[in-house]
């Protein structure tokens, strides 16, 4: 057991959890206002300058991480002295991270198999989990949460991890919008460990015309998108937690403004 003292903890670090639908703007957002220097781990491959023409944010410090595979992540993430030089760390998106170790734990279980096991029923065993498979997914994302956890509590790092979201979960048939993360063991674990969870929708403006009037029923988008810490529907519940100072927990995603309010 590690003895620490207050003074070893930092006060600038964070945990945040923001999840919602596809393209509705949650990377783009937190990009344009994280505080950088960023780390922006990514577990889609994408073209990082086409991300940085979206955010349109000019002299933005940042680096991009591209997944190879879970061992070499964890123990990237394991080595602060890697991540000195930046204030952000940026895991987009928690769903795609637990789908691609999905895929190793599988790919692992399959091969431990016979090869008689092997070439009967190949494709269903192969993409098949016992509930070991599960609660290994399970047990390597909580290790992934607490290592974050201690970059920020330890480290004074702020953390923002993403997720798609879904609607009516297995794991919680009550909510009607939570991220979309594999398995229940981690999904009813994870609020717990981060300070701030949020669901991010689409904000609208109504339209006028060239004389100034409003145009009845037509609406456009408007970015950055809304994020929501606290449910305030009590017939749509939705996942959301909000901790420390402040009391401004619904408006524009902009963390930097989210970090001051907490202040």
């Amino acid at each position: 057991m590690d003895v620490l003292t207050l003074k070893d903890f930092s006060s600038d670090g964070v945990m945040i959890f923001l999840y919602g639908e596809t393209n509705v703007g949650k990377s783009t957002s937190i990009l344009q206002s994280a505080p950088d220097p960023i780390f922006y781990a990514m577990g889609e491959l994408r073209n990082p300058k086409k991300v940085l023409e979206a955010v349109n944010r000019p002299g933005l410090k940042i680096r991009f991480g591209h997944y190879k595979n879970w061992l070499d992540f964890m123990d990237f993430l394991a080595q602060p002295e890697k991540l000195n030089p930046y204030k952000s760390l940026i895991i987009d998106s928690m769903t795609q991270f637990m789908g691609l170790l999905s895929i190793e734990i599988e790919n692992e279980t399959f091969q431990a198999l016979g090869k008689k096991k092997q070439v009967k029923k190949t494709l269903s065993r192969q993409t098949k989990k016992d509930y070991s498979g599960w609660g290994g997914l399970a047990s390597q994302t909580l290790r992934l949460t607490k290592l974050l956890g201690k970059l920020s509590q330890i480290h004074g790092k702020i953390i923002i991890c993403t997720a798609l979201e879904t609607e009516r979960p297995k794991w919680d048939l009550e909510l009607a919008a939570a991220p979309k993360l594999s398995g229940r063991d981690y999904a009813e674990s994870m609020p717990e460990n981060f300070d701030l969870i949020g669901r991010v929708t689409s904000r609208y403006k109504k339209c006028v015309n060239e004389d100034g009037c409003i145009i009845p029923d037509e609406y456009r988008i408007v970015y950055p998108p809304m994020v929501s810490f606290e449910c305030d529907d009590p017939d749509r519940k939705f996942m959301a937690k909000y901790t420390g100072g402040g009391d401004k927990r619904k408006g524009p995603l902009n963390i930097s403004k989210i970090l001051e309010s907490k202040k």
